[in-house]
């Protein structure tokens, strides 16, 4: 609200587990506590990849989504349907 009216819209972007070298490395046999996430727990059935990611970052950066203000989009593959 503060800054809208110098042009200025703060949007935001979560996004689910994404295809990073940090992601695809990870040893899940040593993850009794917390469960992995895998592929199979998302209704898309797969990781997010990162340009799917950097596309909806350029999309809000860009003057297409010039009317989105104060919003998070989340990019999740539907995986926030499940809650």
């Amino acid at each position: 609200m503060e800054v809208i009216g110098h042009g200025i819209r703060v949007n935001s972007v979560a996004p689910s587990v994404t295809n990073t070298p940090r992601i695809l490395n990870q040893d899940r046999s040593k993850t009794k506590e917390h469960k992995l996430l895998s592929p199979q727990d998302i209704p898309a059935k797969r990781f997010a990849e990162p340009s799917e990611i950097a596309e909806v970052i350029a999309w809000l950066a860009s003057d297409s989504s010039s009317y989105i203000v104060g919003q998070t989009i989340v990019v999740d593959g539907g995986l926030s349907l499940r809650w």
